[in-house]
């Protein structure tokens, strides 16, 4: 903690940490425990909440475009205009690895006509 001077709060909070070291402490020494720091790689944790938000975006894009058959023009075209409203929200809302995963829906729609 930083600060010019302690506050009451803050030195309660310290106490209360000091108290509830000790009591970890002798626990560990009663049971022949040594604490050992956990090692993980941040970049696994990263990857993996990257790729839950991935896989959960599909899910929402795979809902929608059941609801519509991209076969037909008119249906293709409202598809495309509802993902690119949640594509636009998403990035709104500062979501922008889920927003990516629609844009790359909605150039894949695209893109069948073409093919």
């Amino acid at each position: 903690m930083y600060a010019d001077r302690t506050s009451d709060a803050m030195r309660i909070a310290i106490q209360e940490t000091t108290r509830r070291r000790k009591i970890q402490e002798q626990y560990n020494t009663e049971h022949g425990i040594t604490p050992k720091t956990i090692s993980k790689s941040i970049q696994d944790i990263l990857v993996r909440k990257r790729e839950e938000k991935r896989r959960s975006e599909e899910v929402n894009i795979e809902v929608l475009t059941k609801s519509y058959n991209v076969l037909v023009p008119k249906e293709k075209r409202e598809l495309i205009k509802a993902l690119e409203g949640e594509m636009f929200e998403l990035a709104k809302n500062l979501e922008f690895e889920r927003a990516a995963v629609v844009r790359d829906e909605i150039k894949k729609i695209k893109e069948m006509s073409s093919t």
